[in-house]
């Protein structure tokens, strides 16, 4: 557990993931519709490597066909998602992480959230959560859930990781290993918009 900013989080929370192709179903509850989140393979549109192109849909419960659809690029077909209510309305927000480049220490990952709008997704955040600082070495942000009381939502930190290194090693820059050990966001309803809890 986190102190300081953090103290107020109580719980962590563990959201739903999903993190190769299928899908998962979440049964209605008072302030949304059930539905079906799947991930498959894109093969429909063009695609720069084959198995890079992914298609996120969203279905709602009883109904014939899927109300979102979102064509997600990313390298290897690697991805994480987690269903998580970042605002406190009832209704998950997706985080996706997925990963640019390829060959060795090439692949770099980014985390975008999206906010469900109506049948559409809203991009509200993309940041880097990991890359290379030398050959074969890498830095890397893990993500850990925790329930918000205050507002009623789940908060999300990030906690940074790397590999080690000798110091007289070549090859290696350490400089480019993020400086913040630890970030955490919350949404600002009045801004509406995820922001740096700051300690």
């Amino acid at each position: 557990m986190l102190c300081g900013a953090f103290a107020f989080a109580e719980m962590l929370y563990y959201p739903p993931l999903i993190n190769q192709l299928g899908s998962i179903t979440l049964p209605k509850t008072n302030e949304r519709s059930g539905y079906t989140l799947s991930m498959t393979e894109d093969t429909e549109g063009p695609c720069r490597w084959e198995g890079d192109c992914l298609l996120l849909t969203l279905k709602k419960e009883g109904s014939a066909k899927s109300s979102i659809k979102k064509r997600i690029e990313s390298s290897y077909g690697s991805f994480r998602l987690y269903l998580a209510d970042l605002t406190g309305d009832g209704i998950e927000e997706i985080l996706l992480i997925t990963g640019e480049g390829r060959g060795t220490s090439a692949r770099r990952e980014k985390l975008t959230v999206y906010r469900r709008m109506g049948d559409s997704l809203k991009e509200i955040m993309t940041i880097p959560i990991s890359d290379y600082f030398g050959s074969g070495k890498r830095w890397w942000y893990e993500l850990q859930f925790e329930k918000d009381h205050q507002i009623g939502a789940v908060i999300f930190d990030l906690l940074l990781k790397h590999d080690s290194w000798r110091k007289d090693e070549s090859l290696v820059s350490p400089e480019l290993i993020p400086k913040e050990t630890a970030i955490a966001y919350r949404w600002n309803a009045t801004k509406k918009a995820l922001e740096r809890i700051e300690e």
